[in-house]
């Protein structure tokens, strides 16, 4: 899961500098380190959870991989961000500080989330457009 969550970081990273391509790669790094992780030592409820989230892990990352459309990348990210941020605290995957960030513009102003290892907003659904928009909404330390 740690290597899910470094490469979801580059992403994301890459999503706040508009650079669709660097995004694709880390995508498919992503999937990647998904498909490695080994379940088959969680019983029950923690398997099943494990189990779904990894697959949201891995649907949304995958759309993320097959396009160099940043905006259908963006479309993608809430769905990512939050199978992973679950997964990671669920797990303490973290050896890092995270902030979990909200953006209520993105989504046609439904308003997403994305994870960050730096308290300061980066906002990845915008870029440069809007930069500094969102608030911390938890933080989350292993």
């Amino acid at each position: 899961l740690a290597a899910v969550l470094d490469s979801y970081l580059k992403l994301k990273d890459n999503l706040v500098a508009s650079d669709a391509q660097k995004a694709q790669e880390d995508a498919k790094a992503i999937v990647s380190a998904a498909e490695k992780v080994d379940v088959t030592a969680l019983q029950g409820e923690q398997k099943t959870f494990a189990t779904e989230r990894l697959s949201e892990v891995t649907q949304a990352a995958s759309a993320m991989a097959e396009t160099a459309d940043l905006d259908l990348q963006r479309a993608q990210l809430e769905l990512l961000s939050e199978a992973t941020f679950t997964l990671t605290k669920a797990f303490g995957a973290a050896d890092q500080a995270l902030y979990y960030q909200h953006c209520p513009m993105a989504n046609n102003d439904q308003g997403a989330y994305w994870l960050s290892s730096k308290e300061e907003i980066q906002n990845p659904y915008f870029g440069e457009k809007m930069l500094k928009c969102g608030s911390n909404e938890e933080v989350y330390k292993n």
